[in-house]
């Protein structure tokens, strides 16, 4: 919240809405696609409208909290779910994944850590 102390009351509410608004919709986006992407067969188009429509039926309740307390837990988990989205793809997360492979070497002896 320390980038939008200059900014009077009332636009602050503003733009954190607008925030927390954009975060649920990308997890509900990155949801379905992981979603999808997990199935065997792909979904066709009424399908995927009900998939839709369920998901949000089973969360309908909880989505309100997420405005009313303006919490950051709409943030969190889009910042989850962009993990398991790159986890899905089946590609290296970048030198992260690089150091944890020499250190899993080193760990065994197979090649040292430099």
């Amino acid at each position: 919240m320390l980038p939008f102390v200059p900014m009077p009351l009332w636009l602050r509410d503003l733009v954190w809405y607008g925030v927390t608004l954009a975060a649920t919709i990308g997890a509900f986006k990155l949801s379905e696609t992981i979603a999808v992407k997990s199935l065997a067969a792909p979904l066709g188009r009424a399908e995927l409208f009900w998939l839709r429509l369920f998901a949000l039926l089973l969360s309908a309740k909880l989505i309100p909290a997420v405005f009313e307390n303006q919490a950051y837990d709409a943030l969190v988990l889009l910042g989850v779910l962009l993990g398991l989205a790159a986890l899905s793809q089946n590609r290296p997360l970048g030198r992260r994944s690089a150091s944890i492979r020499r250190a899993r070497r080193s760990r065994f002896g197979t090649a040292p850590i430099s």
